[in-house]
C-alpha cells in the first residue's frame, strides 16, 4: 500500500475509503455473459492527501491496465454530451484564437473532439491514445497509438490538451511532465487539461465515480498544485458539466507564478466520506430488493462506468437483468462484473420496465423524451 503522495511527494496520505473486489476495467465490455462475470477484480483503497488534497488508490496496480481498441468509453452518442462538447471547442478556440495552430491532445479517445477543434480551421492536430479505432477515418488529423511519453516532445503544440486522461494516471507528475518537456519551447502554449470533479464525489457522495481504472482523484488545489510544481502558471480553475467535471488552463511559468492554495479544507468530509458510502449502499440495497419482490421489472440506462460501478456495488443488483445505452458499439454485449445484457432502447418497448434507474441525472431529459416516444411511462429514479 503506496503511503506516499504520488503528487507533493509529502507522507500524509490517509486510507478513508475501502472497496472490495471490483472490475479491473469498467469499459471492456464482454460477448457472453460468462465472459463478464469472471473478469478480474482488485480492491480499492482510497488515501486522502492532507499537504495538498489529493486523492489516490493506495493499491492501484498500473500492470492489470491495459487499454486497446477494446476500450468503449465514448459518451458522443449523448445530445446533452454533444453539446457539451461542442460549446466547450467553441469556447476555447473563440478565447484562445485557436486558428493555423498546432494542437495536441494526449489521451484522444476516438477523436472526437480533435474534429470539433479542427474544423472550419486550418489547425494541424495530433492525438495521442493506444485505444484509438482505426476504422474512425479522421481526416486531417494525426493519430498515433500510443501513450504520450517525453519521447513524443519533438511534437510543439501552441495548445496542448487533456481531457478525461489524468484520473488514469498513476503517476501524474511524470505525466504532466511530459507535455511540459515539449509544451516549455513554445513559451505561448496553452494547457486545458479536464477531469473528474472529486469535490462533486465527496460533497454530492457521488460514489458510482470510484473506479479501479481511476487511480487520481483531483480538486482545485491538488490539481493546480501538480501543475505549478511541474512549472505551469495556472490561469483558471473551474467546473463544469453540472460541477461533475473539473478543468484547468495553465501558461508556461512567468515570474510572478505562485501557488495559492484555497483556505476550505476537505478534510472533514474525507472524514465522513466512508459512513455515506455505506449509507448508500444499503439504501440501494433495500431500494433494489423490495421490487425484486413485488416482481417489478427494473433497468438502469447508462452502460458507461456509473452504471458498471453501482451493479458491481449494491447487493441485489442482479435482480437488474438489463442495462440500456445508446451506444451501439456496446449493445448486444455484457456489464464486466455484473453480467447484465446491454440493450437499445428500442428493447423497452416490448419489456415495459416498471423502474428505470437514471446512472446520471443530467441526462434525465433526454432520456424521459425517448421513453415518452415509446409510450411508456416507468417510475424513474437516480442513481
Amino acid at each position: 500500500m503506496k503511503k506516499i503522495c504520488p503528487v507533493c511527494g509529502t507522507s500524509h496520505l490517509k486510507k478513508f475509503l475501502a472497496i472490495h473486489q471490483m472490475p479491473v476495467l469498467n469499459n471492456v465490455f464482454y460477448k457472453s455473459k460468462n465472459q463478464a462475470l469472471n473478469v478480474p477484480k482488485e480492491d480499492i483503497i482510497l488515501g486522502y492527501c492532507s499537504h495538498c488534497d489529493f486523492i489516490t488508490n493506495m493499491v492501484f496496480d498500473e500492470n492489470l491496465i491495459h487499454y486497446s481498441n477494446l476500450y468503449e468509453n465514448s459518451l458522443h452518442y449523448s445530445q446533452v454530451f454533444q453539446q457539451y462538447a461542442l460549446e466547450l471547442a467553441e469556447d476555447l478556440l473563440k478565447r484562445y484564437q485557436l486558428n493555423q495552430k498546432n494542437i495536441l491532445e494526449i489521451g484522444c479517445g476516438k477523436g472526437g473532439f480533435l474534429k470539433l477543434l479542427c474544423k472550419g480551421t486550418t489547425n494541424q492536430c495530433i492525438g495521442f491514445d493506444p485505444s484509438y479505432d482505426d476504422s474512425n477515418n479522421l481526416k486531417n488529423i494525426t493519430i498515433i497509438k500510443d501513450y504520450y511519453t517525453e519521447k513524443y516532445s519533438h511534437f510543439v503544440g501552441d495548445f496542448y490538451l487533456s481531457r478525461h486522461t489524468l484520473e488514469h494516471v498513476q503517476n501524474p507528475v511524470h505525466f504532466i511532465s511530459s507535455i511540459f518537456a515539449s509544451a516549455h519551447k513554445n513559451p505561448s502554449a496553452i494547457l486545458f487539461v479536464e477531469v473528474p470533479n472529486a469535490l462533486y464525489m465527496l460533497y454530492d457522495a457521488a460514489i458510482w465515480d470510484i473506479i479501479y481504472e481511476h487511480c487520481s482523484y483531483f480538486t482545485p488545489n491538488s490539481l493546480s498544485f501538480l501543475l505549478y510544481i511541474i512549472g505551469f502558471h495556472v490561469s483558471s480553475v473551474y467546473e463544469t458539466y453540472s460541477r461533475q467535471f473539473l478543468c484547468i488552463e495553465a501558461k508556461i511559468e512567468n515570474k510572478n507564478n505562485r501557488f495559492q492554495k484555497q483556505p476550505e479544507s476537505i478534510e472533514r468530509i474525507v472524514k465522513d466520506f466512508s459512513l455515506k458510502y455505506e449509507q448508500k449502499i444499503k439504501y440501494w440495497q433495500n431500494k433494489i430488493n423490495q421490487p425484486a419482490r413485488d416482481g417489478k421489472k427494473v433497468v438502469i440506462w447508462g452502460a458507461g462506468s456509473k452504471g458498471v460501478s453501482f451493479l458491481n456495488s449494491v447487493p441485489y443488483s442482479n435482480y437488474i437483468g438489463y442495462v440500456v445505452d445508446i451506444n451501439p458499439k456496446k449493445q448486444g454485449k455484457y456489464i464486466p462484473g455484473g453480467g447484465q445484457e446491454i440493450v437499445n432502447e428500442e428493447f423497452l418497448i416490448d419489456y415495459e420496465p416498471d423502474i428505470v434507474l437514471l446512472s446520471n441525472e443530467i441526462y434525465f431529459k433526454e432520456i424521459q423524451n425517448k421513453i415518452n416516444k415509446m409510450g411508456l411511462s416507468p417510475q424513474f429514479l437516480f442513481l
